[in-house]
């Protein structure tokens, strides 16, 4: 794996890059605005790298596009796709992803989430 992905002070080619870094503090204080105003929610949901580095070599992706959705269980979930900016790669041969391990399913310690 590229050692330049776990430096947070490297800097990102800004031509190519979509999101904005934002500091801890930002962060938790717009999670527990999120669970305060959707208690018993999903707070967060967990994917492994390999989930991601899959979406990202294929053909044409830049990106990740994630859209929240409901299981046919009636549970909130994420639908992961490779993307574009322009677009979804979601031709029948493309990947799509759900499954994630969520929370308050499957819960852990951190700052950002309700304990």
């Amino acid at each position: 794996m590229d050692s330049s992905f776990n430096n947070p002070s490297d800097k990102l080619d800004s031509h190519n890059v979509v999101g904005e870094r934002i500091s801890f503090d930002k962060a938790a204080a717009w999670t527990a605005t999120y669970q305060n105003d959707h208690a018993g929610g999903l707070q967060s949901v967990f994917y492994s790298a390999d989930v991601f580095l899959q979406l990202l070599r294929q053909d044409g992706a830049t990106g990740i596009r994630i859209y929240n959705a409901i299981n046919p269980d009636g549970k909130e979930c994420f639908v992961l796709v490779g993307a574009t900016e322009e677009g979804d790669l979601t031709e029948e041969h493309n990947l799509v992803f759900d499954k994630g391990q969520g929370c308050p399913d499957t819960c852990i310690v951190s700052s950002l989430a309700r304990n």
